[in-house]
């Protein structure tokens, strides 16, 4: 038996069978189809979670300074370590301990109750550097972030 005949043996089975042939190519093709899309889906939900988790700051590292503490009142093995200065942050500034660091910036945080007419509201305060929106990745919604010049006015 040659390659010809083989072929028109198993074109007269096919036309023999044609409903039975076509749904099997209809099988064949809607599961093509369904794990094509299965690894698209999968890839585009991989790429929008990798994205979301850089935009929180994946590539940012949270130091502390000694005197904090954990939840609980436990120290955590804080304390046992000198402050953290600005001397600190202008050495990691300076790029010579490690180029690819794009910017260190120190936070003080702190929050208290304020009130207007007769709402009570509590206001988390955030004293930063003019690198804060690059670091952290935020932007302003209404107005500007302070600059270099309203550090150096002490604009409030």
């Amino acid at each position: 038996m040659n390659l010809f005949e083989a072929l028109r043996m198993a074109a007269n089975g096919l036309l023999a069978n044609r409903l039975r042939s076509a749904l099997t190519m209809l099988g064949i093709l809607i599961g093509v189809t369904a794990v094509i899309l299965l690894v698209a889906v999968g890839n585009g939900a991989s790429v929008q979670i990798n994205n979301q988790v850089q935009s929180l700051g994946a590539n940012v590292i949270y130091v502390y300074p000694s005197n904090a503490r954990g939840s609980g009142g436990v120290s955590q093995g804080f304390g046992t370590a000198q402050t953290l200065t600005q001397a600190d942050v202008d050495a990691i500034n300076t790029r010579q301990q490690d180029p690819d660091v794009v910017a260190a910036i120190p936070i003080a945080q702190s929050g208290g109750q304020i009130t207007f007419g007769n709402q009570n509201y509590f206001a988390p305060t955030t004293g930063t550097t003019t690198d804060f929106p690059l670091v952290r990745n935020y932007q302003v919604a209404e107005g500007s972030f302070f600059t270099d010049d309203d550090i150096n006015a002490r604009h409030r």
